[in-house]
């Protein structure tokens, strides 16, 4: 091989390295910035007693009975701790309203409420997407709890019926992240990616259970 050749190659290789680390750090950047949004979301998980259509008409009644109960518990400008403090206080008022709802309306369904660290899939919210992993998550099993499943981010309130009550999502998530979210279609290989890698890591921990 002559020298230029190697001189060529040389540059070639050069420039592939420094593009893969530059991917590299790239998706770095992203995958932490995917991490801070879980660990300052807390959201809301409804699952139905099964996938009939009485069954999911249902789960939306239940879920407009708790969204109301959860509506006057979190502090003004709260933070997520704040949000996950409340919760936990109002489990049972919250457990106590979902059952009244089903007696209300002539089920015999048992109802199960927690909290819990749930993982999740890629999952869009109106006009927000959010990164696949585990999350802090209000639970609600309907039955079997066996049906499609609702849900929705409770912190910072945006599935809330009460505005003034709310924690506005600037003053939790940086530009960044609000565009991460704001703007998935920039992003739809990184979630990718990310949810990949998250789901090989839940599997890894589901052994060691």
């Amino acid at each position: 091989m002559t020298q230029r050749k190697k001189l060529v190659l040389s540059v070639f290789a050069g420039l592939i390295l420094s593009i893969l680390i530059s991917m590299t750090a790239d998706f770095t950047a992203f995958a932490g910035e995917c991490s801070d949004i879980r660990d300052e979301v807390v959201r809301i998980h409804i699952l139905a007693n099964s996938n009939t259509r009485e069954d999911q008409e249902l789960k939306i009644k239940i879920r407009d009975r708790i969204l109301t109960e959860c509506s006057d518990i979190f502090a003004p400008n709260g933070t997520k701790q704040d949000a996950l403090n409340a919760l936990s206080h109002y489990l049972p008022q919250i457990k106590l309203a979902a059952e009244e709802e089903l007696e209300r309306l002539g089920y015999a369904y048992p109802v199960n409420v927690s909290l819990e660290k749930t993982y999740f899939t890629t999952r869009f919210y109106e006009n927000l997407t959010l990164p696949a992993g585990t999350y802090d998550a209000l639970r609600v099993e309907i039955g079997k709890a066996s049906g499609h499943n609702w849900w929705c981010i409770a912190f910072p309130q945006m599935c809330l019926p009460a505005a003034e009550q709310k924690t506005p999502p600037d003053q939790v998530f940086s530009e960044q992240q609000e565009d991460i979210m704001e703007n998935s279609q920039k992003y739809e290989v990184k979630f990718a990616i990310v949810e990949f890698f998250e789901s090989i890591g839940q599997k890894i921990s589901k052994l060691f259970e």
